[in-house]
């Protein structure tokens, strides 16, 4: 069983996921849409210009660009009527699952969101952002979404340092080391845990970042990780700008191991402090 809450600053979930509704499946993977809460009626006679841009740069721009590294932004139509917007695939992911993963949002971000000016969709392998401002290259922390285990490990307090070791190294390494696009992995070995031998973790930011930047959000990111978290046996949280990541078992596409099956999950949301 996995929880879920979400750190919200202005935005809330779009009109059609209802708080009751959400279900990560082997299929969609979807995990949570934000939106930046207008009231104006869907794509209103002010908003087509916006519309035409938006539909332009999701379904055609983005959908068609920036797969040889997993990442790309653009821009679409000129103020007031500019559309910013981006998508991120996480690092380890094939050309073909980035490709259908991205698709999926782009179709589902537009299906779900009508008539929103800002809005940001995660799935497990992808997200996809879009706003009427620019965000290109700014650290940005909210909205944000973690999600816990709610399996508890024996020793909370040992099993915390562990991680935070762990992440203290894929921090610096998905910010300062330039052979990587600011996205990496690790696997260290545990002792004296009953049910399991092996921790995994994964780092990445949105490679507009400054590598300052990357690595400030990244270590935000993990102090929030490693407080809601506090003894669970898997964690993560995902930002607009970056997102951190720990399991007991595999999930990530090397090494290519099975993760544990799907499950219904439940949610609860906090403000942000």
């Amino acid at each position: 069983m996995a929880k879920f809450g979400a750190l919200v600053d202005g935005l809330r979930l779009c009109n059609n996921l209802g708080l009751t509704s959400m279900m990560i499946d082997s299929n969609s993977k979807l995990l949570m849409v934000l939106f930046n809460g207008r009231e104006d009626p869907p794509w209103s006679i002010e908003y087509r210009p916006f519309e035409r841009n938006l539909n332009l740069l999701l379904l055609e721009s983005i959908y068609n660009e920036g797969w040889d590294s997993g990442f790309y932004k653009n821009t679409e139509g000129e103020d007031p009527d500019r559309v910013y917007g981006l998508f991120l695939c996480r690092g380890d992911v094939s050309f073909d699952v980035c490709q259908n993963c991205t698709k999926d949002a782009t179709q589902n971000i537009v299906k779900q969101c009508p008539g929103q000016k800002s809005a940001i969709i995660w799935y497990d392998e992808c997200l996809i952002r879009y706003s009427n401002t620019s965000f290109f290259s700014i650290m940005t922390e909210t909205p944000g979404l973690f999600m816990w285990n709610t399996q508890n490990v024996s020793e909370p307090d040992r099993f915390n340092k562990t991680l935070s070791d762990m992440f203290k190294v894929l921090a610096n390494q998905t910010a300062f080391d330039p052979s990587i696009p600011m996205y990496a992995t690790g696997r260290i070995e545990v002792s004296n845990f009953s049910d399991f031998e092996k921790l995994y973790g994964l780092a990445q930011c949105t490679q507009d970042l400054s590598r300052p930047d990357c690595y400030r959000c990244l270590g935000n990111a993990i102090s929030t990780l490693l407080e809601f978290c506090y003894g669970m046996k898997g964690g993560r949280v995902l930002g607009p700008s970056c997102s951190v990541r720990y399991e007991v078992y595999p999930f990530t596409e090397d090494p290519k191991v099975a993760a544990p099956p799907p499950t219904l999950i439940d949610r609860k949301y906090i403000s942000q402090r």
